[in-house]
Parts: C-alpha cells; structure tokens; sequence
C-alpha cells in the first residue's frame, strides 16, 4: 500500500485526500476480512474445544474417575487468541504509520473484543 501511495503516477494524479479515502477503504475492507477470519476461527475452535471436554468428561466418568478435577491448562483457544491479539496489535501500528488509526475502525475495535484477554477487552491501547 505504501509503494502504491509513494508511486509517481499516485503522486501527480491524485489529491492528498483522495490517497488518504483510498487507504482507510482498503484498510477497512482489509480489518472487515480479518475480523470474519479471526471471529470464525475462534468460534470453531472454541466449539470444538468444548466437545473435546465433553468427550474427556464422558470418558472420566465412564472409568470411574473424579469428573471434578480442574484443569489448570491455558486452552489451545486462548493461546490462539493471545497471539491474534499480538498480531492485530502489530497491524493497527502498521496502519498508523500509514495514517490510519485501526481504533476507528468498526471491525478493528470487534477484532479487539473477540481476541483481547478479559482484563483488556474494553481498552484498546497499543
């Protein structure tokens, strides 16, 4: 995108403001696309993970083990999570230094929500 913006022919042919309408549309439809990514991949995971449990209940009870025993492990979700929370991090920097603040984007500040730890979910602070 930056190549694109520093380009001659950009350069001379297009205002200042119509470079910069141009970079939020695409930085816009490109957080869109993510966060459907982001989301879905969580939500699968998320949902696959519980069967898993079920199932590891199921069979716990079926051998008589204790079904109450806690499972003290951060899950494969929440590992995923952290680093897509790493991830679009690093892409809002990349946007700002590009001009765009990812916090004004409507699917960035969902991207956020859905793959922010608890404690940071309703701060978004880069």
């Amino acid at each position: 995108m930056q190549t694109f913006l520093d380009g001659e022919r950009t350069s001379r042919y297009l205002a200042s403001e119509t470079k910069k309408e141009i970079l939020l549309c695409a930085a816009t439809e490109i957080t869109d696309r993510y966060y459907e990514l982001a989301s879905d991949l969580v939500s699968v995971s998320r949902k696959t993970e519980s069967s898993l449990q079920k199932i590891r209940l199921s069979a716990q009870r079926r051998a008589g083990a204790s079904s109450d025993i806690a499972d003290n492990n951060v899950s494969d979700t929440d590992k995923m999570c952290m680093q897509l929370f790493l991830d679009i991090q690093e892409y809002a920097r990349n946007l700002f230094a590009l001009g765009v603040e990812a916090v004004n984007i409507a699917s960035y500040r969902s991207l956020w929500q859905c793959v922010a730890p608890a404690d940071k979910q309703n701060t978004i602070k880069l």
